[in-house]
């Protein structure tokens, strides 16, 4: 009977922290200029929309991107590998001058919101290909 308490103790302590919901905790993750900041979701935020991350992003306020600045982003920040982030600056950077302006942002929003909303739908490497065994049609 003690075990059962004791158990039933333990799983209600560590169940109480979900059951407040977010922010409960005095947690301000997810708001603009908040810990997620620009870069990111946060808990219990919401993504940023591409004029939030452009506007973030242009320190200089010059109405583009350089690659200096995108480099010093959050997400280019997290990048394990460096040569990525060029390369990612440089698809989003549709006509190469080497600014990222805040319509090749939106286009570049749009085009990841695209891709989010097709995974699990054959989209990607591998995707529409049937498992050996599958009965579905």
């Amino acid at each position: 009977m003690k075990k059962l308490i004791t158990i039933t103790g333990i799983c209600c302590a560590l169940a109480l922290p979900a059951l407040a919901g977010p922010g409960a905790d005095g947690d301000k993750k997810g708001k603009p200029g908040g810990p997620a900041g620009a870069g990111g979701k946060g808990k219990g935020g919401k993504r940023p929309d591409a004029a939030q991350v452009f506007q973030h992003l242009d320190a200089d306020k010059s109405g583009g991107i350089s690659l200096e600045e995108y480099k010093n982003g959050p997400m280019a920040k997290r990048a394990k590998d460096p040569s990525m982030v060029e390369q990612r600056f440089g698809r989003i950077d549709a006509d190469s001058d080497g600014n990222i302006t805040k319509a090749e942002m939106t286009e570049a929003f749009k085009k990841m919101a695209g891709q989010r909303g097709q995974r699990g739908k054959g989209a990607g490497p591998g995707g529409g290909k049937k498992r050996p065994g599958s009965d579905d049609t």
